[in-house]
C-alpha cells in the first residue's frame, strides 16, 4: 500500500513524539500532489531552476527589509487566497533597533550566527543524508527540513497565482454584469440590423396616413405575421431588428483580466490558461505552509534570535537568504534525496502491514513493485 511522504513520515515521527518537537514533524509533510511531481520533472528537463530562486522570486532581499512570506497561521488555502487578494499576505517586518534591541550586523559574521554557523557551513552530503533519514535535529537537520520543504513547494506559488488570475476574472465579469467571457464578447459584437421588409414598411406608412382604416391595420398585421412578428409589440420588435443592437464598449478591467489568462478581448480571442483543480490548489497551499513552518522552525532554533516569532526581521530574512544560497546548485540531489525518503517510507509502511500476514511480499519485492 503506497503512502505519501507526508502520511508515512508523520506516522513514524508521531511514534517518537516525546523526543521530537512537533514543529519538526510538520517540516517533512511535503505534498505528494500531481503538480509537485510534474513540476520536478519539468524543472529537471529545463535546467532545474533553483529552490532558492523559486523561494525568493516573490520575496525581496534582506537589504530591503521585506519579509519572506505571509503571516503564519493564515487560515489555510482560502485564507491564503483572500489574504493575497486583499494585500494582507505580506508578513510584517520590523528592525531590531525599533524594539530597542541592538541590531545584528548585516554581514552575518560568525560571532553573530551562533548555531547557524553549523547550518551555513554544512556539507551538502550531510544535508542529503538528513533528508533521506528524515532527521530534522540540529543545525543540519533544520537546513535539511528547509531543503525538502522548498523542493516540495516548487511550482506551488505559480498554481496559487493562476487561481488568483481566475478569481480576478470572475470579479471583473461580475462588476461588468456579465456571466461569462462569451456573453461579454457577444455584447461587444452587438447585433447587426436586418434588411427592411417592403410589405411591412408600405403597410405601416399607409396606416400612419389613415390610422382609423381597419383594412390597413389588418394588412399591416398580416405582413408582420408573415415575417414572424406577432402580438401587441410586433411592429416595435420588427423596427428593433431593423435597427440592430450596437456593440458594447470595451471594459478595461475585463480586458486586463482576460489578457492575464492569455486571451485578447479586442480580437475576441478566448483565454488559453486552464484553471487549477481544487486538489492542486489545496496541495500548493499546504506545500507553501510547510515551507513557512520549516523557516519558522529554524528561526526558532537559532540561539542568537530573541525576536518575536510572529514576524520576520531583516536579520532573520538575511539568514534565510544565506541558507537558500547554501542550497543553490544542489536542486537535483535534493530532489533525489526527497524521492528516496518517500520510497523508504512507502516500503516501511507496506512492511508494517505485512506483520503477521502470510505470503506477504519481502522488502525487496515491495521495493521492485514501487519502482
Amino acid at each position: 500500500m503506497r503512502k505519501t511522504l507526508k502520511a508515512s513520515m508523520a506516522a513514524i515521527l508521531l511514534s517518537s513524539v516525546a523526543l521530537v518537537p512537533a514543529s519538526a514533524i510538520v517540516t517533512f509533510a511535503s505534498v505528494d500532489a500531481a503538480y509537485a511531481k510534474s513540476d520536478k520533472a519539468n524543472g529537471k528537463a529545463n535546467g532545474n531552476s533553483s529552490a532558492a530562486q523559486e523561494k525568493t522570486r516573490g520575496k525581496s532581499g534582506a537589504s530591503s527589509g521585506s519579509s519572506s512570506s505571509s503571516n503564519r497561521g493564515s487560515g489555510g488555502g482560502l485564507g491564503r487566497l483572500l489574504d493575497k487578494l486583499t494585500g494582507q499576505d505580506k508578513r510584517s517586518t520590523r528592525s531590531a533597533s525599533a524594539s530597542g534591541k541592538p541590531a545584528k550586523g548585516s554581514g552575518m559574521h560568525p560571532s553573530e550566527l551562533g548555531n547557524m554557523n553549523g547550518a551555513l557551513n554544512a556539507n551538502i552530503n550531510a544535508v542529503l543524508a538528513h533528508i533521506r533519514n528524515g532527521n530534522t535535529n540540529g543545525p543540519v537537520g533544520h537546513l535539511a527540513a528547509i531543503a525538502a520543504a522548498a523542493d516540495g513547494a516548487i511550482g506551488a506559488q505559480d498554481i496559487l497565482d493562476q487561481e488568483l488570475e481566475f478569481l480576478a476574472l470572475e470579479n471583473a465579469l461580475a462588476a461588468a454584469n456579465y456571466d461569462s467571457i462569451e456573453d461579454y464578447y457577444a455584447a461587444l459584437d452587438g447585433v447587426p440590423g436586418i434588411d427592411p421588409i417592403m410589405a411591412i414598411d408600405d403597410a405601416a406608412v399607409a396606416l400612419a396616413a389613415d390610422s382609423e382604416n381597419t383594412d390597413l391595420q389588418d394588412a399591416l398585421d398580416d405582413a408582420l405575421a408573415f415575417a414572424g412578428y406577432t402580438g401587441d409589440m410586433a411592429l416595435d420588435d420588427y423596427e428593433a431588428d431593423v435597427t440592430g443592437t450596437p456593440g458594447a464598449e470595451q471594459d478595461t478591467n475585463l480586458n486586463v483580466a482576460i489578457a492575464g489568462l492569455g486571451g485578447d478581448a479586442t480580437m475576441g480571442e478566448p483565454i488559453m490558461d486552464v484553471r487549477p483543480a481544487e486538489e492542486d490548489i489545496a496541495g500548493a497551499t499546504e506545500a507553501l505552509e510547510a515551507q513557512d513552518d520549516a523557516e519558522a522552525d529554524i528561526l526558532a532554533y537559532w540561539n542568537k534570535n530573541e525576536d518575536d516569532p510572529a514576524v520576520v526581521t531583516a536579520e532573520e530574512q538575511a539568514l534565510l537568504d544565506k541558507l537558500y544560497e547554501r542550497l543553490e546548485g544542489n536542486e537535483d540531489a535534493i530532489a533525489d534525496a526527497v524521492g528516496e525518503a518517500e520510497v523508504d517510507e512507502e516500503i516501511s509502511g507496506d512492511v508494517a502491514e505485512c506483520e503477521g500476514v502470510e505470503d506477504c511480499p519481502e522488502v525487496e519485492d515491495i521495493a521492485e513493485l514501487i519502482e
